[in-house]
């Protein structure tokens, strides 16, 4: 299989879950222009229990292609990349499949950007090189089989 670097090349699906049971994982879709950033978070996001990352792209556009036709659970979009920005996808994505929750990443945690991420309909903010502790803070009340256990 190949890693999320070698797979990021492609604006369009390049990875899809054969094994989605209905109800029992989250699934999401992972936008991001940087391919060592996208091999970190699909490497993270994958070793979930509960989650299928069921498409990741490089691009604004091949996220919203891919949230068109795989309707996830949530978007994890990259707000600089080639084409179309993850906030002008995320304003599609939200007016279009409203119940997708998106989250926008940026290694810039500026006010700035927060309030243009929460002005294009982001669900959340997740700030890059914090990653790894807040996407787990968003994920947790997405699961509902989680924190039935107690997690």
């Amino acid at each position: 299989m190949a890693t999320a670097r070698e797979r990021a090349g492609a604006a369009v699906e390049i990875s899809t879950v054969a094994h989605y049971r209905a109800g029992a994982r989250l699934r999401c879709v992972i936008a991001d222009a940087s391919p060592y950033f996208l091999e970190l978070l699909v490497g993270f996001i994958e070793k979930e229990d509960l989650v299928d990352v069921v498409a990741v792209v490089s691009d604004g556009a091949g996220a919203l292609d891919a949230v068109s036709r795989l309707r996830p659970d949530m978007a994890v979009l990259g707000t600089k990349m080639p084409g179309m920005s993850g906030l002008t996808a995320s304003i599609l994505i939200k007016q279009f499949f409203p119940d997708t929750r998106v989250v926008v990443s940026s290694s810039d945690d500026s006010t700035i950007v927060r309030t243009e991420c929460r002005d294009c309909g982001a669900d959340g903010f997740l700030y890059k090189p914090r990653f790894m502790v807040e996407i787990e803070e968003m994920l947790l009340p997405r699961i509902p089989m989680r924190r039935a256990r107690g997690l």
